[in-house]
């Protein structure tokens, strides 16, 4: 199933972090596929990275894996597999100054 979790957001770089909305997993999913463009990066930076969490109720947050120095363009990088969360979402962070406008979406399927 594809979730689309950004529309040219804007992330600065910032110590909160921008989350995107939790999505549900199927009952037999159980692999993520990254897709990200990041439109701009303004006022230094050089990067995004994105990090992928994994929760069972919603409230503790756990990394699942991490993507970074995702560039201007578009940007797929490797599927993640044998996720055993019932809910993912995003975290956002932008390397350097300033900040970027990103768009993504998640694909999940069983692997």
């Amino acid at each position: 199933m594809h979730f689309t979790l950004a529309r040219k957001l804007f992330v600065p770089n910032v110590a909160a972090y921008d989350f995107s909305r939790a999505v549900s997993f199927g009952v037999f999913e159980n692999t993520v596929k990254l897709e990200a463009t990041i439109y701009a990066l303004t006022g230094g930076a050089s990067s995004v990275t994105a990090t992928l969490q994994g929760s069972n109720d919603k409230q503790n947050w756990t990394t699942v894996t991490t993507w970074s120095g995702l560039v201007t363009g578009y940007n797929q990088p490797a599927a993640v597999t044998d996720i055993a969360f019932r809910w993912v979402r995003l975290r956002w962070a932008v390397v350097g100054g300033g900040g970027a406008v990103v768009a993504a979406g998640l694909n999940t399927e069983h692997d």
